[in-house]
């Protein structure tokens, strides 16, 4: 039987702040465009969404 993700978000958004910048640095990643279909992303979807987000963020944010 296939796993099923139950009370996911549907997106989480992360903002960083810089001194050297008016505006924050802010990333939305959505949950279908990103899941894995590793054993982990099966496990922990909320963590691994969170991890993603806060990735993508700090590689905008620090270039």
């Amino acid at each position: 039987m296939p796993f099923r993700f139950v009370n996911i978000p549907e997106w989480m958004e992360c903002a960083i702040y810089r001194k050297d910048r008016i505006l924050p640095i802010t990333v939305r990643e959505y949950f279908v465009e990103v899941k894995g279909q590793s054993e982990i992303w099966q496990k922990m979807p909320r963590r691994m969404l969170r991890h993603r987000v806060l990735q993508q963020c700090v590689r905008l944010a620090m270039g």
